[in-house]
């Protein structure tokens, strides 16, 4: 029955999270698979220190025991995950490679390996942590498979190392934690097609920034500061997105509408421009 049918841009959107979803459980995979190589270290170092029999060397035989514990835990949590990962990119909607389909077999087999060995056993052994390093390197390789296909970077608005550069910045003048939550605002209604909250966002953040640049308005701004690339792309924020965002935000009810579409909202190349020269001035 037709209402039974998903319509293509449904599809479109359904598969679209599926690969956000994704990404965040390979990420959670590397995570967990990076932290357990660090608790395997720390063990390994206290297993060697703790040789003499007294009241320190106990202690750091149970520190040893802890760590060693920690990193199990977090390779128990990726057996968890990477199943979810495989049900998701063997959905045929998905199309998934086969080179993405085997490499993601081999992660899963060699985390299989090293589960049965840490089932097995409790004490410490040199190879571990050349097995566990084995499977971070097959997490990389995957997720840059799966990267390069997806291109999941297109499905955000702000770059994440942009918006890490805007986490890592230290300034006594301005608190840009209100800068951040926009941005990361931003992606989330980009990455859930929201396009009219989209153009309205990114005048948001053009009405909030100016103070960064000595000025109160973000005209000003684009009238008096940087040389000409820079001036070209912030005229482009301001007229062009000012423009499409006034038009949804003031514009009354009509006997038909036009919705925006992705292209229509698309600024990110001229806002990574604000964004990347904040960063620069504030450091």
């Amino acid at each position: 029955m037709f209402w039974n049918k998903k319509s293509s841009v449904d599809k479109d959107k359904e598969i679209r999270l599926s690969i956000l979803q994704l990404e965040k459980l390979i990420e959670r995979a590397i995570n967990n698979a990076n932290n357990a190589v660090v608790s395997f270290d720390r063990s390994r170092e206290r297993k060697y220190d703790a040789l003499k029999e007294s009241a320190e060397a106990i202690a750091g035989r149970i520190f040893t025991l802890t760590e060693f514990m920690s990193g199990r835990r977090f390779i128990e949590q990726n057996i968890e995950i990477l199943p979810d990962i495989g049900l998701i990119i063997n959905k045929k909607r998905i199309q998934t490679p086969t080179i993405i389909q085997d490499s993601l077999s081999n992660v899963r087999e060699k985390h299989d390996d090293l589960a049965s060995f840490l089932t097995r056993q409790i004490v410490l052994f040199e190879d571990l942590r050349t097995d566990l390093l084995f499977v971070v390197n097959s997490l990389n390789d995957f997720q840059d498979l799966f990267r390069r296909h997806y291109s999941i970077g297109s499905f955000d608005y702000v770059h994440k190392n942009r918006l890490d550069e805007l986490r890592y910045v230290e300034s006594n003048d301005f608190d840009l934690s209100k800068l951040i939550r926009l941005c990361e605002e931003l992606n989330t209604v980009f990455q859930h097609e929201n396009y009219l909250s989209v153009a309205m966002l990114v005048r948001v953040i053009l009405d909030h920034v100016p103070p960064i640049f000595g000025y109160k308005t973000f005209i000003e701004v684009v009238n008096n500061y940087g040389g000409k690339s820079l001036k070209k792309s912030l005229q482009n924020l301001q007229n062009s997105s000012r423009n499409i965002a006034d038009a949804h935000l003031h514009e009354p009810i009509r006997q038909k509408e036009s919705l925006p579409n992705e292209t229509q909202v698309d600024f990110r190349n001229d806002l990574d421009v604000l964004l990347a020269e904040i960063v620069r001035i504030l450091n």
